[in-house]
C-alpha cells in the first residue's frame, strides 16, 4: 500500500505525546498509520508485525529507548523490527525495494554507542520533543513529494485538533484515554482531518 506507513516505537506513557504526534501528522499527511496492537491473541505478535512491514511502504522507526540506565536493561523490539525492515527494503520485491524508511532517535549520534551498522543512515534527533518530531516527519515527507504547510503551521493544526480531541472525549475517564487503542485515536485524527478538509493529496 503506497499509503501505508508502519510506525514502529515505544508505546510507553511517557512517549505517548510523541506518538500521538507522529499518528497525527501521518494521518495530516494522507497516510495510514499502521501500528502492531493485540487484536486477536490467537495471532503471534510477530506475523503481525512481519505483515505490517511488508505491506507499508513508509516506516518511521524510532530507536531512542535502546539505552541501559539504573541496571534497566534496554528494549531491543524496535531495533529488531527496524532490521525486519531494512531487509524487507534490501531483499523485497521491486515495490518494497522502494520503501521509504525515517529513523528517529532521542540524542543525535546517540546510536553509534549501541547499534553502529546504522551509522551510514541519517538518523535524525527528536529530543523527546512533539514539536521536533513533527518537524522532523514533515521534512521527511515533503522530501518524499509529498504538499504541507510549514511546520509552523502544522503545529497550529496539531493544537487545534488537540482542543477538539479533548471536547469529544469530554466523558472519557483518565484511565479511557490512558488505555486508548492507537486505532481508536488515530480515526479521531482521521475524522478531524477529514472535516477539516485537511487530508492532503501526496
Amino acid at each position: 500500500m503506497h499509503n501505508a506507513i508502519f510506525i514502529n516505537c515505544p508505546f510507553d506513557t511517557e512517549y505517548r505525546p510523541l506518538l500521538n504526534a507522529l499518528l497525527f501528522t501521518s494521518t495530516y499527511a494522507g497516510l495510514i498509520p499502521k501500528i502492531s496492537e493485540t487484536k486477536d491473541s490467537g495471532i503471534e505478535r510477530i506475523s503481525v508485525i512481519k505483515t505490517l512491514v511488508a505491506e507499508s511502504h513508509f516506516s518511521i522507526h524510532d530507536i531512542s529507548r535502546i539505552q541501559f540506565t539504573n541496571n534497566i536493561l534496554p528494549r531491543f523490539n524496535m531495533p529488531f523490527e527496524l532490521g525486519l525492515d531494512i531487509g524487507c527494503k534490501t531483499f523485497g520485491n521491486e515495490n518494497q525495494q522502494a520503501k521509504k524508511i525515517l529513523i528517529l532517535e532521542k540524542e543525535q549520534y546517540q546510536y553509534q554507542k549501541f547499534l553502529s551498522d546504522i551509522s551510514g543512515n541519517d538518523i535524525q534527533a527528536h529530543e523527546n520533543n512533539e514539536d521536533i518530531i513533527i518537524r522532523k516527519v514533515r521534512n521527511w515527507l515533503v522530501s518524499n513529494d509529498f504538499r504541507l504547510e510549514s511546520t509552523n503551521e502544522l503545529l497550529e493544526k496539531y493544537e487545534e485538533f488537540k482542543i477538539s480531541f479533548k471536547i469529544k472525549t469530554d466523558k472519557y475517564s483518565p484511565e479511557d484515554i490512558d488505555e486508548m487503542p492507537k486505532s481508536e485515536f488515530i480515526k479521531f485524527c482521521k475524522d478531524w482531518c477529514y472535516t477539516q478538509k485537511t487530508i492532503n493529496p501526496k
